[in-house]
């Protein structure tokens, strides 16, 4: 009874995350929220504890109605188009001890871009192995690779720009003749009231930034925000951006460890790729485990 008295209201404080950091971190737990209060509404039933029963069918209908929109696509029977890009964006995690299956990841994709977060120094060294297949864009921890050959991106120009002392790749890249802006950003992970300021000042950054392009444009990166987050939230209201993630269902990719089973009721959808109106997502996936403490994400965005 306590256990469902407590998940309704902090479903429903999560409607107003925006409005004190402690709630909107707890917002991103939405699934475990509908998962939890449906044990509890079964149970309920079974024991016949009617007031138990009322508050957890209410936390179910809450959080399902917050989750269910992103399984729903708006696309199904369009025309497949032929102009396609694939991203595969991978935070290789500052510990992580498996460099040769990042690379080996890296390499195997189809992938004609591919972002690269928390850069340890023998991946950066590593990055030389891939030299004839991509050509590299270095900032710091962060790189953005474009796959090269006679069909790849070219690239028209590049800078490392900062955002909240963050490092982040700004892109302008020629896709046969269509142009195509890349942001590859990664926000402050929200572990401090500072830092929950600092990212949220991000996002508000990468809305302006949107708002100057010209040409269709993409965020892609780990925005340590979850779709339920305020700030995330904000961005797409501000800018009409799309989220990949709507259509293809809650793709989580954070945490994979430290304790796997447990890693993985934990885990969340901080990863993203969003982009906007003249795009569209055909294909969305995460993994393989490649040692990070986050699953890869392979999108692949076609022009409408």
């Amino acid at each position: 009874m306590i256990a469902a008295a407590g998940l309704l209201p902090l479903s429903v404080a999560n409607l107003a995350s925006g409005l004190w950091p402690p709630v909107d971190l707890l917002a991103s737990f939405r699934l475990q929220y509908a998962f939890c209060a449906s044990l509890l509404f079964l149970v309920s039933l079974w024991k016949r504890y009617v007031f138990t029963a009322i508050m957890s069918f209410l936390s179910v209908i809450v959080n399902v109605t917050l989750v269910v929109p992103l399984y729903l696509r708006d696309d199904v029977g369009a025309e497949v188009p032929s102009d396609q890009v694939r991203i595969l964006h991978i935070n290789a995690w500052k510990e992580n001890l498996r460099t040769e299956d990042v690379l080996a990841l890296i390499r195997s994709s189809k992938a004609e871009i591919v972002s690269l977060q928390e850069i340890t120094e023998p991946l950066h060294n590593g990055l030389a192995e891939l030299a004839d297949v991509f050509t590299i864009l270095d900032a710091k921890e962060n790189a953005l690779l474009f796959r090269t050959g006679p069909l790849a991106p070219v690239i028209v120009r590049w800078q490392e720009i900062i955002l909240e002392e963050r490092p982040c790749i700004e892109v302008l890249v020629r896709i046969g003749i269509k142009d195509l802006s890349i942001l590859a950003v990664h926000t402050w992970a929200p572990l401090t009231l500072a830092r929950v300021r600092a990212r949220d000042k991000q996002f508000m950054m990468i809305a302006d930034w949107y708002c100057r392009q010209d040409v269709p444009a993409v965020v892609v990166g780990d925005l340590n925000a979850t779709p339920w987050s305020a700030c995330f939230r904000s961005l797409l209201h501000a800018t009409g951006m799309l989220d990949s993630e709507k259509g293809y269902g809650i793709q989580a990719t954070w945490p994979v460890r430290p304790v796997p089973w447990l890693a993985w009721m934990a885990r969340i959808p901080i990863d993203h790729c969003l982009h906007g109106p003249e795009l569209r997502t055909l294909a969305r996936s995460v993994g393989p485990d490649c040692g990070s403490n986050h699953l890869p994400l392979s999108v692949t965005l076609g022009w409408r």
